[in-house]
């Protein structure tokens, strides 16, 4: 059977970020720098054992399942966004975004050690 969730194990914090959409002083649209959204209660849940995973690691990447409550702000999260931990200071690109089967949840496939 499978563990029980709890809010108990939400013991991470997390920021999300959006790129900021700023005029160039031409006239232009241009992606900005990074601005937090919103933070929320997160439970990590670390990727291990794949060829993929240990791959990713030799290359100095880390992948990390993340999970939050829904909520408002939460929806609007896609894979143009990152992910700071706010204990941390580490950030992370969202690779992926998936709401899990209760719609309680949202899952999200983060990646470490990349550009963003």
């Amino acid at each position: 059977m499978p563990a029980k969730f709890g809010a108990g194990q939400m013991i991470e914090r997390v920021a999300f970020d959006r790129r900021a959409m700023v005029d160039d002083g031409y006239g232009n649209i241009v992606a900005g720098d990074f601005e937090e959204q919103f933070q929320a209660r997160a439970k990590f849940i670390f990727a291990t054992a794949s060829e993929t995973v240990m791959a990713g690691r030799l290359e100095g990447r880390q992948s990390i399942i993340v999970q939050i409550y829904m909520q408002d702000a939460a929806e609007a999260v896609g894979t143009d966004w990152q992910m700071r931990d706010v204990r941390r200071g580490k950030s992370y690109n969202v690779r992926e975004v998936h709401e899990d089967r209760t719609r309680l949840l949202l899952e999200l496939l983060v990646e470490g050690g990349v550009a963003t």
